[in-house]
């Protein structure tokens, strides 16, 4: 009787959840109708897709309207869509596979319904309980008995497919946690859910032929599990989520959205007007330090580089004292190839502790500026972990103009963009691998824990290396030479400040949608695309050279 009384329960629920979540507004019916130029009829003889990721996000569903339909026409194929949500953020049918994906199929209609204004079916839900969930319960209780470090976590596989690092940061970012704790129930549940998404995504290519791979990102388990499928099969993935480029392609050995650094400097070589590039880089490069928000951080909520004096650092010894800027902790850490450190948690502690034993420094730490909610906790625990020690927290809000006037014996950074513009003030900084500044020679980079320790113990004689021309060329690679001629700003989504998914968003955006708008976006698409190709085509030249 109270079993089936929970249910009715349940039921009430997913009607009343139904009712709430499935009317589309005036604006989105109008956003539906604007993207339904993109829309191919689905075919059910034609088992090509291009498969597309359904995101609670108008912006990033119209690239990913303008992307799949270009690779669909190119390539004859289907849009198939799959939804990123998992049961991370919703739990209601836990253990009733029926009902639960009754649920689904009636909680996330509406989000279904304006991706469907381009896509042709739903093939794939992330929320889908696998249906063999023995082989689940098997596969997870091994994974979880060798677990007993949380190094250990970023090592989980899955046939082969690394998955830990996909697992570590979902972790830290829906958990909400500044590091991780192996005993933590919320880790079984995403290992769990992990496990769920890698054997649902398999399903798919056994029903369809992928074409390509259409996502906004690569981190998570919500984007990376089906990224690293199709990489291993050799199923071409492109993600349009990053504000540093049109359209990126992943590959193997960088299995991120972000642009693949290793490759900056060859694919410079092959340009021509080198001086010229150069000098746009640094125009836009030093109007950052003028406090305005240059597009390459447009989404950062407010400039690091304002007028601000903060007289609580005129009382330090500056030749002698170091500055770590810190990173957000619950960010995906492990976006570029390696990180020396499981998370930015244990960076920090290892680092201030080694520092904190040289006594004749000042260690000042400055809180990431753009960090997000929760990350004021941690560091409050940090104050009190390190209390009577040589380390001062300073205010957030320090402008590093201040600091570049200063002039600190060193910065440290992991691997924020703060590290190319300290060195660009002729201030030494050091960073830890990987970071997008590995393949120049600007900043001091650790490639192992040993070698960082010794950094650190001599971070009184660690030399500046005036590079400004590699600098230069670094900043023209990350942030201008993938956007073809455009701003990086050229969709004008910076300022909602990830903020894209309201009526209020709409109502502001839809005027700008006309004609005009989609011609920009699907020449810039194209050009993208054309990218990717002179990217891969030069890179392979240049590996066969050497």
């Amino acid at each position: 009787m109270q079993k089936a009384q929970n249910y009715l329960r349940l039921i009430k629920k997913v009607a009343i959840n139904y009712f709430v979540s499935s009317k589309s507004s005036f604006y989105e019916k109008e956003y539906i109708n604007r993207l339904k130029r993109y829309k191919i009829e689905w075919s059910s003889k034609n088992k090509n897709i291009v498969l597309t990721q359904i995101v609670e996000d108008y912006g990033m569903g119209i690239k990913l309207a303008v992307a799949s339909n270009f690779i669909a026409l190119k390539t004859s194929s289907n849009i198939g869509l799959y939804s990123v949500a998992t049961k991370l953020e919703d739990i209601i049918f836990k253990n009733n596979y029926v009902w639960d994906h009754i649920y689904s199929e009636v909680y996330y209609s509406r989000l279904d319904r304006i991706f469907l204004s381009f896509g042709g079916k739903l093939v794939h839900r992330n929320v889908y309980r696998y249906n063999g969930q023995e082989k689940i319960n098997e596969l997870f209780i091994k994974i979880k008995n060798e677990l007993k470090y949380k190094e250990e976590v970023l090592k989980i596989e899955v046939d082969g497919i690394l998955m830990g690092d996909l697992i570590y940061d979902t972790y830290l970012r829906f958990n909400h946690k500044s590091t991780l704790d192996v005993n933590d129930l919320f880790l079984e549940k995403i290992i769990f859910e992990t496990l769920n998404i890698y054997f649902n995504c398999k399903k798919i290519f056994s029903k369809y032929h992928i074409k390509a791979l259409v996502n906004s990102y690569t981190t998570y388990i919500h984007h990376g599990i089906i990224v690293r499928l199709c990489l291993k099969r050799n199923i071409p993935v492109y993600t349009v989520g990053s504000n540093n480029s049109l359209v990126h392609k992943v590959i193997k050995d960088f299995p991120s959205h972000q642009n693949n650094h290793f490759h900056f400097h060859v694919l410079f070589e092959n340009l021509n007007n080198k001086n010229g590039r150069l000098n746009k880089a640094a125009s836009l490069f030093e109007k950052r330090f003028t406090g305005k928000l240059d597009p390459a951080i447009g989404y950062m909520r407010e400039s690091a580089f304002t007028n601000n004096h903060n007289r609580d650092l005129d009382r330090f010894d500056w030749p002698n004292t170091v500055v770590l800027l810190a990173h957000c902790f619950f960010d995906s850490p492990h976006i570029y190839r390696g990180l020396l450190f499981p998370d930015f948690y244990e960076w920090i502690t290892y680092t201030l502790d080694v520092l904190s034993k040289q006594k004749d420094i000042n260690i000042l730490v400055k809180p990431h500026p753009n960090g997000i909610k929760g990350n004021e906790h941690v560091f409050e625990e940090l104050k009190y972990k390190y209390l009577n020690r040589n380390i001062t927290f300073i205010d957030k809000k320090t402008s590093n103009n201040q600091l570049f006037q200063l002039k600190p014996k060193a910065i440290i950074t992991g691997y924020g963009t703060a590290a190319s513009e300290f060195a660009y003030h002729d201030i030494p900084v050091l960073s830890i691998y990987d970071n997008p500044f590995t393949s120049y020679n600007f900043v001091n980079v650790a490639n192992s824990i040993e070698e960082y320790n010794e950094m650190l113990d001599n971070i009184r004689f660690i030399k500046i290396k005036q590079n400004k021309e590699e600098i230069l060329e670094y900043y023209y690679m990350q942030y201008v030479f993938f956007m073809d001629g455009r701003e990086n700003n050229y969709l004008k989504f910076n300022k909602y400040k990830g903020q894209t998914y309201s009526d209020g968003f709409l109502s502001d955006y839809l005027p700008l949608m006309n004609e005009a708008y989609f011609k920009m976006i699907e020449e810039g698409i194209r050009d993208g695309f054309k990218l990717t190709e002179w990217e891969n085509n030069n890179v392979n030249e240049a590996q066969l050279i050497l």
